[in-house]
């Protein structure tokens, strides 16, 4: 009887701390409608530009306490200026609303989320 309390107790501790979670989240994306955050992208260089991406957005989600991404959610990323890699930009839609990033030169990249109407 101990045990099951115990893991009654356990659960609710996790489910009352995922809501936590969840409500700052929200609380976070209705301060405005358009965010901009400043991630770090230190990336394997084997990765392609949308597995790099989705780890750029997932990093700025923690920011926020957010809950990551999908691996489902659609990716896809494009070169600005034509066979210049520097000009690659990405986007992203998810549930939460639409992301676009881009990597600097550094070690760092910026990551835009618009949040759905």
């Amino acid at each position: 009887m101990k045990n099951q309390l115990f893991r009654v107790g356990i659960v609710g501790i996790i489910a009352l701390s995922s809501f936590h979670a969840f409500a700052n989240c929200s609380e976070e994306l209705t301060k405005s409608s358009s965010r901009t955050f400043k991630v770090a992208t230190d990336f394997d260089s084997e990765n392609s530009n949308v597995v790099n991406a989705k780890k750029m957005v997932n990093r700025a989600l923690e920011q926020i306490n957010c809950p990551a991404l999908d691996d489902t959610v659609s990716a896809s990323c494009q070169e600005i200026v034509p066979k210049n890699s520097l000009s690659t930009v990405c986007y992203i839609e998810s549930d939460l609303g639409h992301f676009f990033t881009i990597s600097d030169l550094a070690d760092t990249g910026s990551v835009v989320l618009n949040i759905w109407d």
